[in-house]
């Protein structure tokens, strides 16, 4: 598989053909919309295109201009699903869902096989990405593609999805397996944002998506493992997930949250208690290692790592003695 990859700007042509390059190339051809400047006078637009097996990447800059996808447009057959933003902000209208405001952190989720309007009345940046209905559906069967959605940018999954496109767009080599494996992915992350953020443990999501979002959590629990009752609720609300499907990332690997915490906590009194000077209480590391008392940490430390901190400590001062440190792993 190989990506096909173009560059186009109004800069790289005479400006008596900007326009109508834009309108029945860029416009008609590739992205199946009638465009047209608000204003020819100083008209710019700069877009660099990736098309993957079943993906399209398109993101750029735009002077004002207005695009429409037109009855005869429809026609071509293109049914596939857009998620896209501008940064300015833009109007949409389409016969169902009337005039629409799309704000600057708002992602328009539409399908591409109906007649609509928009309207970009500043200059700005956009990305827009296209994905494949039925590789989409396949992921969510039970999400309805049909209807147009405002999302919000803070929706869980946003903050991968489009910083991840737009890397794709410019990874210099974009081929073979790489080519689908980005498509891939592409493709379960906007599944994933789709799909009712309430209930993400029902969500059709990959392996890639999963393996992201759990990372995402170990890197956040090793940030706040010290925080005293630091509970799987605090943590699936800062990720706007559930708790279960916290639990279920977990278990998806043979361990689960309580225990992937306690072993981060213990972890980093070990190397506190074998390497902290002789005048730090086991008290205080157990309190920075996020545990509420004493007598909780030295049983859990004890059933670790096979001794007591105090013991642990001591055989660490004494090496030439023939003393060995039990194995923190």
């Amino acid at each position: 598989m190989t990506a096909g990859r173009m560059h186009i700007a109004t800069s790289d042509l005479p400006e008596r053909d900007r326009v109508p390059y834009m309108r029945d190339f860029y416009g008609r051809t590739m992205m199946g919309l009638e465009i047209a400047p608000i204003t020819e006078a100083g008209f710019d637009m700069e877009m660099n295109v990736m098309l993957l097996d079943r993906v399209g990447i398109a993101c750029g800059r735009v002077s004002p201009i207005k695009a429409n996808r037109t009855q005869g447009l429809v026609r071509d057959g293109n049914g596939n699903i857009l998620l896209g933003y501008y940064d300015a902000g833009f109007g949409h209208s389409d016969p169902r869902s009337g005039d629409v405001w799309i704000g600057r952190r708002d992602i328009l989720a539409m399908p591409l096989d109906r007649c609509f309007d928009w309207t970009f009345a500043a200059p700005g940046t956009t990305t827009a990405i296209h994905l494949d209905r039925q590789a989409l559906s396949a992921l969510i069967p039970r999400y309805d593609l049909d209807g147009m959605n405002l999302l919000s940018g803070d929706r869980p999954g946003m903050d991968l999805l489009f910083p991840y496109a737009r890397a794709i767009l410019n990874a210099r080599d974009m081929t073979g397996a790489l080519a689908a494996l980005a498509s891939r992915q592409i493709l379960e992350l906007a599944a994933f944002i789709l799909s009712d953020a309430r209930h993400p443990d029902e969500v059709g999501a990959g392996d890639s998506l999963r393996a992201a979002r759990l990372a995402a959590i170990k890197r956040d629990v090793t940030d706040s493992f010290h925080v005293p009752g630091l509970s799987v609720r605090d943590i699936a609300a800062r990720h706007r997930i559930s708790a279960r499907y916290v639990q279920l990332l977990f278990e998806q690997e043979g361990t689960t949250f309580t225990e992937y915490l306690q072993n981060t906590r213990l972890e980093f009194a070990f190397a506190r208690v074998v390497n902290a000077a002789d005048r730090t209480r086991i008290l205080d590391i157990a309190m920075e290692a996020g545990f509420a008392d004493l007598s909780t940490f030295n049983r859990r430390f004890r059933r670790r790592y096979g001794d007591t901190p105090s013991a642990v400590r001591a055989n660490a001062r004494r090496p030439y003695l023939g003393g060995q440190i039990p194995h923190s792993g």
